[in-house]
């Protein structure tokens, strides 16, 4: 997603929240008891469209807690080249679902800039699908499930929405379930630690 595309995101929420939660214009931010949060985040801003984006939910216990719930999807479809100096194409799908939960935790949430930890769990499912030939073909399912903790700081522009930017690592248990062709199936479990991009994010209060 390109600068301009961020900004015109940032004024269509404006125009579509002109009534939220009446705050006096005193009001640095809206970490508050009881207040609710939409927030979209993506990778940097080279994102095509929405897609691969995080979606969630979050609700303010206090001033310094909160519950956030994300839901993350992924699909791409494309056509690549045989190799081995075979002519022609072959069609290639990819699909990724991700859920994750978290407890977040304010350092000083009285400022519009506020910096905050969060850790939780995710639990994710990766599809991928080769056409090669049309008699045959690779695939594979992948099932993870793992901590996952996050650092970052969110920028109060307006009393009620923010922009924020996290920094995140995963720890994933992994499942895979993959045919080489449709005679041989293969089953393999592992554990590894990961650190995703910087995500960028903005968030509507209400």
């Amino acid at each position: 997603m390109k600068t301009n595309q961020l900004l015109v995101l940032i004024f269509l929420s404006l125009g579509m929240f002109p009534t939220l939660h009446a705050q006096s214009d005193s009001a640095k931010n809206s970490l508050v008891e009881g207040a609710n949060a939409l927030q979209f985040q993506f990778e940097g801003l080279s994102l095509n469209g929405f897609d691969g984006g995080l979606l969630s939910w979050k609700h303010q216990y206090s001033t310094l807690e909160a519950l956030r719930v994300g839901i993350s999807l992924n699909a791409q479809h494309s056509n690549i080249k045989f190799e081995r100096g075979r002519i022609g194409q072959t069609p290639v799908s990819r699909a990724n679902i991700s859920i994750r939960a978290l407890k977040q935790y304010y350092l000083v949430p009285k400022n519009s800039i506020n910096f905050y930890y969060s850790y939780g769990l995710l639990v994710s499912l990766d599809h991928y699908k080769n056409n090669e030939y049309s008699s045959s073909y690779y695939y594979s399912d992948t099932w993870a499930i793992g901590p996952v903790g996050n650092v970052g700081v969110e920028w109060f522009f307006h009393n009620s929405m923010s922009l924020s930017g996290e920094y995140i690592g995963v720890g994933k248990l992994t499942y895979k379930i993959y045919d080489e062709d449709i005679y041989r199936r293969t089953k393999t479990f592992s554990y590894g630690i990961s650190y995703e991009s910087v995500k960028l994010g903005l968030s509507v209060y209400y």
